[in-house]
């Protein structure tokens, strides 16, 4: 998420540590709101699209939010859970550094709980900031 206190989080426990963030945002798949009827080559055209898009808005977040560090982030295609699970595997962080909003009920069930399940599997520490009753940048539409 785009969260103005996950980023202030994220800084701050970085500067104490000596650390350095690097900001990971998971463009999910089509298939979670596109129909199986579509035509491929449409669907195919939609998802780059998606994609270029959601390049542009990231580079921008970049650019807005960590213009000293420099921050290379990383963009990446897929459920979030799983893919920020594999990258946190193959780039072993110090630490993660996730939003929650606190779903409950109906609502958790239906959008799940991208946080619960990193802090599940994840091998290294996981430290979320509760997003419920924030208001922040939302996240890039396309």
């Amino acid at each position: 998420d785009y969260q103005p206190a996950l980023i202030s989080a994220a800084r701050e426990l970085a500067a104490v540590l000596g650390a350095t963030v690097t900001p990971v945002y998971v463009v999910a798949p089509l298939t979670e709101y596109v129909e199986h009827t579509e035509p491929q080559d449409i669907v195919a055209g939609m998802a780059a699209s998606r994609m270029q898009g959601a390049r542009r808005d990231f580079d921008a977040f970049l650019r807005e939010h960590f213009p000293e560090d420099g921050a290379r982030g990383v963009l990446l295609s897929g459920r979030p859970a799983e893919e920020i699970l594999k990258y946190a595997e193959k780039s072993r962080p110090g630490m993660i550094v996730t939003a929650t909003h606190g779903r409950r009920g109906v609502e958790r069930m239906l959008y799940g709980s991208v946080a619960d399940r990193i802090i599940r599997y994840a091998a290294a520490p996981v430290l979320t900031v509760n997003m419920a009753g924030q208001r922040g940048t939302e996240a890039p539409a396309s």
